[in-house]
């Protein structure tokens, strides 16, 4: 076999990483839930092929001596830290992909200084083609303003996924200030975690302004990307673009890749050494602090006490 992976939490969209994976040939996957059994025997076992060879744990320290090429860590944020500290700190794999969201700021960041490793975090708005476009039509100047607006679509855990955008169209991961505002604060759908209605508005240091709003009310939501002379207006769920330029408009037909699709793409680069197009952890760490700070603090006045962990999954 001519490479190893390890994939670390296989439910939704760890199983999409998994099918990806599962397109390089030649390889020895390792996978660790603590549901494997039965997602082994629910979704994984029709996707098996002779190509490659699979091993199933419960916990990652049931595996022994063994070095990964690239190593990917899909579990909720409660257990995606100790996950990342063990690979690292066990040198398991130099190669390194995260899930959002990275709450524990301090301790990902002195993990970061401590030791020598490669580490993504799976943003990948930067990565669709709308946006590598979009970063090309307008390589001599910023955004304006980039707004995400609508109803019920996640802003606590899905933030930094369009703040990470931002970032890539304006060439910087550094945030000037940042306010929020937090209307209806509930459980999430994922256990132990929360979700809130409400504003997030960030100007990162060249100015850009980067306002998230989510209401109550069915899923929706726009992404709307504002130049001088140009307008994008982006609904990912319709998957489509439309763009206000002078008198004109222009629609059509965005293409988003699949979890499924890109995640082998993304992996092939990092073995051939080669930049893999997402934000590093460093400058992922950099936007996700200003943000949890402030709704950290936003929750701590909401509720007359400290509050440290927003518990964001």
């Amino acid at each position: 076999m001519k490479y190893s992976f390890l994939i670390i939490g296989v439910g939704n969209i760890g199983f999409r990483h998994f099918q990806s994976i599962n397109l390089i040939r030649n390889s020895k996957i390792f996978l660790v839930d603590p549901n494997i059994k039965k997602i082994l025997s629910k979704k994984l076992k029709p996707e098996l092929n002779s190509s490659n060879k699979y091993f199933f744990f419960e916990n990652i320290k049931d595996i022994k001596n063994v070095k990964f090429n690239v190593v990917i860590i899909s579990t909720s944020s409660k257990e995606r830290f100790s996950n990342f500290k063990y690979i690292v700190t066990e040198k398991i794999s130099k190669n390194i992909i995260l899930d959002s969201n990275l709450n524990l700021y301090y301790k990902y960041l002195e993990l970061n200084r401590n030791y020598k490793f490669n580490c993504w975090v799976n943003c990948l708005n930067r990565i669709y083609p709308i946006s590598r476009e979009i970063k090309k039509e307008n390589k001599k100047s910023k955004p304006l303003q980039i707004i995400v607006k609508g109803f019920d679509w996640g802003i606590a855990c899905n933030f930094i996924h369009f703040l990470d955008l931002a970032s890539f169209l304006c060439r910087t991961n550094k945030i000037k200030k940042v306010s929020s505002v937090l209307e209806e604060v509930f459980k999430s759908k994922r256990n132990g975690f929360l979700e809130f209605f409400g504003i997030i508005k960030v100007e990162l240091s060249n100015g850009t302004k980067v306002i998230f709003i989510s209401n109550k009310g069915n899923l929706s939501y726009n992404i709307k990307i504002i130049y001088n002379t140009k307008i994008y207006n982006i609904n990912e769920i319709q998957n489509t673009c439309k763009i206000y330029y002078k008198n004109t408009v222009k629609s059509h037909k965005l293409e988003i890749p699949k979890v499924s699709e890109l995640t082998a793409r993304i992996v092939r680069l990092i073995l051939k050494k080669k930049a893999p197009g997402l934000v590093t952890l460093k400058n992922s760490l950099d936007l996700h602090y200003p943000v949890i700070e402030s709704i950290c603090n936003s929750l701590s006045i909401k509720n007359n006490k400290k509050i440290v962990d927003c518990k964001i999954t």
